[in-house]
C-alpha cells in the first residue's frame, strides 16, 4: 500500500504512523504541583536524527525523547533507532512485519518489553536493517522503560510535562507546511505555517514552548526548520494532535539479564503448601 509523502529537506518523506487507540489499561499523566517556567528550550541539534525515506518516524521519534531522557541523567550516548522501530513493528496491533510504519503504543510497548540497545551497536541503515542479537538484547538492559503515561490533548499538562521530563513522544496528522517551515530574522526557531492541505501521520518529539507554540524536534534531519527543530503553533497541535505519551527511565538493572519475574504469593513453600 503506498502512503502518503512530503518533499521536505531534499527528501520524500514517508508519513505513516496510525493513531493508538484508546485502551482502559492505560495510565494518565496528571500534572505535579510546580511551577512552570514562561519558556522551555531543549533543543540539541546534535542530537537531531534523519530517518531518511523510510517510514520508521516512531522508532525516531520515540529515540529523540529517550536520547533527551539520558541526556538529563549524564548519559549522553543514543539510542538505536533502528531498534526501537524493529521492535515496534514486532510488537504493534498489526499482524506480520510486511508492511511500512507502526504506531507510538507498538514503539512503547517494545521498548517496554525489550530496552533499546546503544546506537553504535545497532546503526541505522536503511540498506541493512539488521537483526536482533543476544548482544543488543544485554546491552539493551541499561535503557528500559521506567514508567509511562498517556497524555490528555491538554495544553497546561502538556507545559507540566515537558518541566517534569523534558520531551513528550506524539504523533499527529501533519499538513503541506511542514515542507519548509518559515524563520523569521528574530526568532530562534523557524515556525510550521499551518495549512488546510493534510498529508498524513507522523511522529516525533516535543521539547520546549514559548509563547507561540511547541517546539519540536523532527527526525528530518538538520536542514529543516532551524538545525531541525521548528515551532508546532498551539492552534496547529489543537486541531491536529492524535497522540502523548511522557517516560520516566528505569533505573539501569543489566545483570538481572535473564531473571523473570517471581511472585511470593504463588510460592505455595511460604504458606507450607
Amino acid at each position: 500500500m503506498a502512503h502518503p509523502k512530503v518533499r521536505a529537506a531534499g527528501k520524500d518523506r514517508v508519513l505513516n504512523v496510525r493513531h493508538d487507540a484508546p485502551d482502559i489499561r492505560d495510565r494518565y499523566y496528571e500534572p505535579a504541583l510546580i511551577p512552570l517556567a514562561r519558556e522551555l528550550d531543549h533543543s540539541k541539534p546534535e542530537t537531531v536524527l534523519d530517518q531518511g525515506q523510510e517510514g520508521a518516524c516512531t522508532g525516531f521519534g520515540l529515540a529523540a525523547v529517550i536520547n533527551h531522557l539520558k541526556y538529563h541523567r549524564d548519559e549522553p550516548d543514543m539510542v538505536s533507532a533502528r531498534m526501537l522501530y524493529e521492535m515496534a513493528q514486532k510488537h504493534d496491533e498489526w499482524p506480520g512485519e510486511d508492511y511500512s510504519g507502526s504506531s507510538c503504543r507498538g514503539a512503547i510497548k517494545g521498548w517496554k518489553n525489550m530496552g533499546v540497545c546503544g546506537d553504535e551497536i545497532w546503526p541505522y541503515d536503511t540498506n541493512n536493517p539488521g537483526t536482533l542479537t543476544i548482544t543488543k538484547v544485554q546491552d539493551a538492559q541499561a535503557t528500559i522503560l521506567g514508567a509511562y503515561y498517556r497524555l490528555r490533548a491538554n495544553l497546561n499538562d502538556y507545559h507540566a510535562a515537558l518541566n517534569e521530563t523534558g520531551a513528550i513522544y506524539v504523533s499527529a496528522t501533519v499538513h503541506n507546511g511542514w515542507n519548509n517551515p518559515q524563520k523569521e530574522s528574530d526568532e530562534k526557531h523557524a515556525i510550521i505555517n499551518q495549512s488546510t492541505e493534510m498529508i498524513g501521520g507522523h511522529a516525533f518529539a516535543i521539547v520546549g514552548y514559548n509563547e507561540f507554540g511547541f517546539i519540536v524536534q523532527n527526525s528530518w534531519g538538520n536542514n529543516w526548520g532551524t538545525e531541525g527543530y521548528a515551532i508546532w503553533t498551539y492552534e496547529d497541535w489543537y486541531t491536529n494532535i492524535s497522540d502523548g505519551w511522557v517516560f520516566r527511565l528505569a533505573v539501569s538493572t543489566p545483570k538481572v539479564f535473564g531473571l523473570t519475574t517471581r511472585s511470593t504469593y504463588t510460592d505455595q513453600s511460604k504458606f507450607g503448601g
